[in-house]
């Protein structure tokens, strides 16, 4: 009788969790009969996993995307109840926090940068109820990291931070490839002038983001008379934090500089980054970003923050800046926009960084592999 298989991807409905998934699954299938597998997936995303999948005896049970309490009680108590009721040998899970396992093994791949980051200023943006959230959820996390058998990092980092923090555990690094362009080109709707630098922030509006911190860059581009733009992807439903922010662009009357094109779709990314001049990212925590590899696929600068995560992935293929000094910021931005010879070098190094990361079928066979290994150990 064949093993028993659960995937969890409850709560990866958007953004880099989402990617990670949907080319998991993708990769997956062509394995997916050597086991029994079900799948537990946000139905937000049903259509896109449905295209994903080629095999008819994966089951697939799609649900509501759960808030933070819901979340705690799926991991605590209901997808526990599916592996005792199915019999499950071994999950595979790629939620944010580990599963009450008692009877089966588990992997998990780790993408909650917030574990491993405690001295981060992140964690002062946060609101008070937000705040709250974030720490019972961190207790819930150390809790249940017990019950993981091996832990998948995205970075030499991530793991290093991780045994210092939760030493228990066995690990292994799988970096995350480019991923998304396959998909046809879609125009947005914004007017590119040739005389004007584009910056591009891709991302959704969380407050480790750092999103604040382009408004006191944008009054000093302002101030110095430069054309250049920064290009942002928030939508007011992303939360009380991003209805301030484009507030604030109003107040300060800096629409020009600071132009929001608002959540895009994938053809939409690959205009994008055919039409800017470069990636800014003063991101305050990450496990890994995907964001930084696309940036390099299309040979696009990259100016980010000065912290180890970024480091790792970019390389000598960034030009770093502390991401709280605005004075920083810009004489990046206009270094990268002035030095012509600098900037052919950077898209050069960053050509044999993208040597370090593998494609999607290498990584989802080392899954597999890994999968068989903890099933027979």
């Amino acid at each position: 009788m064949s093993n028993k298989i659960l995937i969890n991807g409850i709560n990866n409905s958007s953004a880099g969790g989402k990617t990670v998934l949907l080319n998991f699954i993708k990769g997956f299938s062509k394995y997916s009969n050597s086991f029994g597998v079900i799948i537990i997936a946000p139905k937000l995303i049903e259509n896109e996993i449905q295209k994903c999948i080629n095999d008819s005896n994966i089951e697939l049970v799609f649900v509501k995307k759960p808030n933070a309490l819901k979340s705690l009680y799926w991991y605590l108590y209901g997808i526990p109840k599916i592996i005792i009721k199915r019999n499950i040998n071994l999950v595979l899970n790629f939620g944010d926090i580990p599963i009450k396992t008692k009877f089966c093994k588990q992997i998990f791949y780790f993408d909650w940068p917030h574990a491993i980051y405690p001295e981060s200023a992140a964690w002062k943006r946060f609101s008070i109820v937000t705040l709250i959230s974030k720490k019972i959820k961190l207790l819930v996390f150390k809790f249940l990291f017990n019950y993981i058998d091996h832990v998948i990092a995205q970075t030499n980092t991530a793991v290093n931070r991780l045994k210092v923090y939760y030493p228990k555990s066995h690990y292994t690094v799988l970096n995350n490839p480019v991923s998304r362009f396959s998909v046809a080109e879609e125009t947005v709707n914004v007017s590119f002038n040739k005389s004007n630098f584009y910056l591009f922030f891709l991302t959704r509006y969380y407050e480790h983001k750092n999103l604040e911190s382009i408004i006191p860059l944008a009054e000093t581009i302002k101030k110095n008379c430069d054309n250049i733009k920064i290009l942002i992807t928030v939508e007011k439903n992303h939360g009380h934090g991003a209805r301030k922010l484009l507030q604030n662009i109003e107040l300060n009357r800096l629409n020009e500089i600071i132009i929001n094109v608002g959540e895009i779709s994938l053809g939409q990314v690959t205009f994008l980054y055919k039409k800017i001049d470069a990636l800014f990212m003063p991101t305050l925590l990450e496990s890994f970003s995907g964001t930084y590899i696309e940036s390099m696929y299309f040979e696009k600068p990259i100016l980010t923050s000065d912290i180890d995560f970024a480091k790792e992935i970019c390389g000598n293929g960034a030009i770093y800046f502390n991401p709280f000094n605005t004075q920083e910021q810009f004489d990046a931005i206009k270094f990268i926009r002035e030095n012509s010879k600098e900037k052919s070098q950077l898209i050069k190094n960053q050509k044999h960084q993208l040597h370090n990361f593998i494609n999607w079928e290498s990584k989802t066979k080392k899954i597999v592999e890994l999968i068989n290994k903890i099933l027979i150990e």
